[in-house]
């Protein structure tokens, strides 16, 4: 499969919707990948691949193994889903499939259509997100190709009926659940007295204990059998109520017991690999970024408890950034401490304005540093040798 070249790029601001997105790449037949995340959570995000203007592939960017479970349980039940399932080897699994005979190649475009067009109801159906294009696409060998129009018409219900949704349960990738089981129970009960006995209503009642634990909609679709729309639709009222609560995602095999992450977002080198010198040998993990465009991705990503940041870069600075961040759901309370050589009181100031817990001056003294971390993140403290 030969590579595409493409003489434009795709010009994206933060007004740009994912519907002018996609308009843009058919319009200029552009090739590679469209990354969408939530501003408010980072973690609901979908990426679709696409070449000449056309798309080849859509998935969601986490809870693919859920995703997957519950939408080939519905399409192809004989296929046993592989462990460990994410966005970077869900493609080759689907491909290793037909290579191995377990499905016809019919079968393999006919099912990755259908999980791409799933895929797209969500992009769809996004409010003003995030948008980042790459220009790699990484699919190999490519099985569809199709006009988004093509694709999009048949599903524009359903987008339109997860749009009504976006301020309450407004993705499957979201996870859902209690923390008063009694409380819920009896908000069932009042709903069943209220209205009459429905399958819905039963089923949430055995759904009480794994409730407890927070499950994305995909992994309850599965266990009622119920489609994650119809799903968040009937759960919308318990939302409306404040007896359930939506949470972002988050993956249950996160390692425990590693070093605590630290974000730096800086765009000198130098810095950087002073931070991770004096954190690391401190007991901390640093994830280094020199790109403030792709914060948010990485950042949701790697979980860190502080963000370390330059006031400085190009593209984006630091103040801008920090307010992006202070408005996202998962990482509003992380605490983010300015890093920068100027020492002015002004720039202490509108750090502080815009959400920054803290400021530190370049240079620093590695103890500085390290206490600073631990006053903010309440961290065992640490002396640097």
């Amino acid at each position: 499969m030969g590579k595409y070249y493409q003489s434009e790029s795709l010009h994206l601001e933060a007004t740009t919707s994912v519907v002018q997105a996609l308009k843009e790449i058919t319009n200029k037949q552009l090739s590679g990948q469209l990354i969408i995340r939530s501003f408010n959570d980072p973690s609901n995000g979908w990426r679709v691949y696409v070449g000449r203007g056309k798309v080849h592939y859509a998935t969601s960017l986490v809870a693919n193994q859920q995703r997957m479970d519950y939408l080939l349980s519905q399409w192809f039940p004989n296929l046993k889903v592989a462990s460990s399932i994410d966005s970077n080897n869900e493609y080759n699994f689907l491909s290793s499939c037909w290579h191995s005979g377990q499905i016809s190649f019919h079968q393999l475009r006919d099912l990755m259509y259908r999980l791409t067009q799933e895929a797209l109801i969500h992009c769809l159906a996004f409010p003003p997100a995030q948008l980042e294009f790459q220009s790699h696409m990484g699919l190999d060998p490519i099985i569809v190709s199709a006009s988004v129009k093509e694709i999009a018409s048949p599903i524009r219900p359903q987008v339109l009926e997860w749009k009504k949704l976006a301020q309450g349960i407004a993705s499957p990738l979201q996870q859902v659940g209690i923390e008063h089981p009694n409380q819920f129970y009896n908000a069932i009960a009042s709903t069943i007295s209220k209205e009459g006995s429905s399958k819905l209503s039963k089923d949430l009642t055995s759904l009480i204990k794994p409730l407890t634990q927070f499950p994305n909609l995909y992994q309850l679709a599965k266990q009622v059998n119920l489609d994650p729309l119809s799903l968040a639709q009937q759960l919308q009222p318990y939302l409306n109520q404040k007896q359930l609560q939506v949470q972002p995602y988050q993956s249950s095999d996160t390692p425990q017991g590693e070093a605590p992450v630290i974000a730096c977002i800086d765009d000198s080198h130098a810095v950087q690999r002073n931070v991770k010198l004096i954190l690391e040998r401190a007991g901390y993990q640093v994830v280094s970024i020199t790109d403030p465009t792709h914060a948010l991705t990485n950042l949701a990503r790697c979980k860190p408890i502080l963000i370390l940041m330059d006031i400085t870069m190009p593209e984006m600075n630091g103040y801008d950034l920090s307010r992006i961040l202070r408005k996202s759901q998962s990482l509003a309370d992380v605490p983010i401490v300015m890093l920068t050589g100027r020492d002015g009181v002004v720039d202490r100031v509108r750090a502080r304005m815009v959400g920054a817990n803290s400021y530190i001056t370049k240079p620093f003294n590695p103890n500085q540093l390290i206490q600073l971390v631990q006053q903010l993140t309440r961290q065992p403290e640490v002396v640097f040798k």
